[in-house]
């Protein structure tokens, strides 16, 4: 995420580098929350294995299965979106909400996050 500053300064940079100098505050700025990951969208027809480069999967088949990685990182999120007309299943090696499959309902979305040893429903 960039952010730029509403502030725009005038004055020129001095050479000491000791200093905070006015560009600094006109540069764009990035962000970062800590996870290392790109927020990736997929859109998936057919049953697929979510991967760490994922963050959006949609589901566009009714009756497809998302299973979601098997040794993700504490926190870690991903949104399953059922765009279909159709159920869509959603599994894995760690059980979410302590059940092995999840299923979500047509043109619904499920967001889950892992705990540390199991996904847990958002």
């Amino acid at each position: 995420m960039a952010v730029k500053h509403l502030f725009v300064s005038q004055v020129e940079d001095v050479t000491d580098n000791s200093l905070v100098r006015p560009s600094d505050w006109n540069d764009d700025h990035v962000i970062e929350d800590g996870t290392n990951f790109n927020r990736a969208y997929v859109s998936k027809s057919a049953n697929y294995t979510i991967t760490s480069s994922d963050y959006y999967v949609e589901a566009t088949t009714a009756g497809v299965t998302m299973t979601l990685p098997a040794a993700p990182t504490i926190g870690r999120e991903y949104h399953v979106d059922n765009s279909s007309s159709g159920n869509v299943f959603v599994t894995g090696s760690q059980t979410i909400n302590n059940e092995s499959t999840q299923t979500v309902p047509p043109n619904c979305n499920m967001l889950v996050v892992y705990n540390g040893t199991k996904w847990r429903i958002k």
